[in-house]
Parts: C-alpha cells; structure tokens; sequence
C-alpha cells in the first residue's frame, strides 16, 4: 500500500504531493491524518490525501509515524483547500493550513502553549485522616474528582496526602469551548438595509455572482453573512 502525502515546504515551486510505502508497522492509516515521512535529510509533517496502489517507478521512502488518532482533514475541507487552490492559484499545503488551528497545521515539532487545571483524585479509601484538615479533603473527595482551586485549605494537608499516595493530581488540559455553552438561537431583526441585501444574494443564489458589501466597522456586515449563511 502507498500514499500521497502533502507536505509542508517552504518552496512556492512546489505544489505537489509525495508519494510513501506504508509498511506494516503503520497502523490506522487513512485519509486526512498527518504523517511524519522523511523528505531529504529532514523529517516532515505532511497530510495524506490518498491511499493506493499508485506503481510508481521508483524506489519510495517508508512513512515514518501517523500523528492523529482521527483524521483532521475531513473530506468536506479537502475539496474545500483544492478549491481554494485552484481559484486563489494558491500553494495547496498554504490552504489547508488557513483552514486549520495553529495546533493542528503541518509543522514538525511546533510547541504549542496549553492551559491545564489540576484536580485532586482519592486513590485510598481506607486511610484514617491524621488531623481535621486532612479530613475535609478526603470528605470532598470520597464525592469525585475535584478542582485544586475549590480546596481552600493549607497547603501542606494536601501535600502529605499527595507524599503518602492517598490521593493523586490528575492534569486536564483546559479548552477554549465551554461544553455548557448557553447558544441564543433568536434570529436579530434586520434592518431594511440589511434585509435587502440578504435578498439580493439569496435571489442569486444558484448562480455564481460575486457581491461587494460597503459599510464601516458596526454597520452590520458580518449580520448579513451570519444570515445568508444560516439561510444557505
């Protein structure tokens, strides 16, 4: 089995992908995970975006690891990036990583800064509390995980816990998104102004037409594109 591989070069002459044998030590392979694959003297990151039998002439480098655990070009934003390829005559490799967060763009070894929060986690439900303070931790904990900032207690109750093994630290990366996000689905009225425009392209919606907003910033614009979108 083969695959091509876009990666991510700095050379603007090159807009192409490379092809790699998989061997068998590569498992989970498909299309739209990142690879590290070997290109020179260096190794790269790169996105797959085929998988075959492509009988290439020459002799092909072996990938080297697969990065994701899920693939994080989905088909939908590989069509998208070759469309946007194609119409901006833009470095494929340049697209996709427009369309990608920092954290998820091909460049090998890129430290990104994450935020955790710690949590305190029993782990010895036997252990008899030595003073009243350990005991208001190991009360709050025989309940479930909790945060290390909603224990106010002094420090070193926690950290003779923590030499002793009663308890443990548990790291959890902290996200951007709020699962419990509370989304306002009422639709803003638009203005006559605003309502006209939204006609104007939905009206023309079938054919490709581009159209040119002119107003300054807080004039409602992005309004405009949230409902032709909402609508389309």
């Amino acid at each position: 089995m083969e695959a091509k591989v876009l990666i991510e070069l700095k050379s603007k002459g090159i807009n192409q992908a490379f092809t790699y044998n998989v061997d068998d030590s590569i498992d989970s392979l498909c299309i739209g995970k990142r690879v590290i694959v070997p290109f020179s003297n260096r190794k790269l990151e790169g996105f797959i975006l085929e998988i075959g039998d492509f009988k290439e002439e020459y002799e092909l480098k072996n990938i080297i690891s697969v990065v994701d655990d899920n693939p994080v070009l989905t088909e939908e934003l590989i069509y998208l990036g070759k469309y946007m390829s194609k119409k901006t005559l833009s470095n494929l490799i340049n697209c996709f990583q427009t369309m990608l967060p920092k954290a998820l763009k091909a460049s090998y070894k890129t430290k990104i800064n994450k935020k955790y929060d710690i949590y305190f986690e029993l782990v010895d439900r036997k252990y008899i509390p030595k003073n009243e303070q350990q005991k208001k931790i190991l009360d709050k904990l025989k309940l479930g995980m909790v945060k290390k900032s909603d224990i106010s207690i002094i420090s070193t109750a926690y950290k003779t816990l923590l030499q002793k093994k009663i308890i443990k630290e548990i790291k959890k990366e902290v996200y951007r998104l709020d699962d419990n996000i509370l989304i306002n689905d009422e639709l803003k009225i638009l203005t006559p102004d605003q309502q006209q425009v939204v006609n104007k392209v939905l009206e023309n919606k079938d054919h490709f037409m581009p159209f040119l907003l002119h107003g300054v910033t807080g004039s409602g614009k992005t309004e405009v594109y949230m409902r032709i979108i909402e609508e389309i």
